[in-house]
């Protein structure tokens, strides 16, 4: 069903005012709901090789690193897959130490 909004205005500069705000108004709220499909869907598996691609680092850097509690590992079968909030937030731990980090 479509909304329909009645403007009563005076002035001609109030009316061109309303408008804008009404198309402001539409605009933002069709912006906001383009975005919410990406916000759910953000999370994404890495694989072991991608996320030694993304941190520039070993295989076995990456196991110590999930014995030693500093990455989540999610295991399905044989693969090892990360979470790519996990990976960023090990990447950002990597980055606040100066790359001396203990794993």
């Amino acid at each position: 069903m479509k909304k329909e909004n009645l403007i009563f205005v005076s002035d001609p500069n109030e009316l061109v005012d309303q408008l804008k705000t009404a198309v402001r108004d539409i605009v933002h709220s069709e912006i906001q709901n383009l975005r919410k499909p990406e916000s759910q869907n953000s999370e994404v598996y890495f694989t072991r090789a991608d996320v030694a691609e993304k941190l520039h680092c070993s295989y076995s850097t990456i196991h110590r690193m999930v014995n030693n509690g500093g990455l989540q590992c999610y295991k399905f079968g044989h693969k090892s897959l990360f979470l790519s909030s996990d990976v960023d937030a090990a990447l950002i731990l990597l980055n606040t130490k100066g790359g001396n980090y203990e794993y």
